[in-house]
């Protein structure tokens, strides 16, 4: 009983405060955190993996001596809006 009053007052305040995307600022469903699934899936992806010296490794080494470092993918602000300009 108490999860399902949890849910739904979750969901009354989602209708008031929904969670936006950071890219296209439409609204997300609730397993959604910070980027909605069809943004992530147009992120780019960096293949730093494959660079010995690639540009994260060289921002950290400043501070650490880091052996490893990479990103998965890219990410600018409405990137959507980039693609189609």
């Amino acid at each position: 009983m108490k999860n399902l009053i949890k849910e739904l007052g979750g969901d009354f305040i989602n209708l008031f405060f929904s969670k936006l995307c950071l890219d296209c600022m439409n609204v997300m469903i609730p397993t959604e955190k910070n980027i909605c699934v069809h943004c992530q899936l147009q992120l780019p992806f960096t293949y730093f993996h494959l660079q010995e010296n690639n540009p994260i490794k060289q921002k950290l080494n400043i501070k650490q001596d880091i052996r490893q470092a990479t990103a998965l993918s890219y990410f600018q602000k409405n990137l959507q809006n980039f693609y189609k300009e």
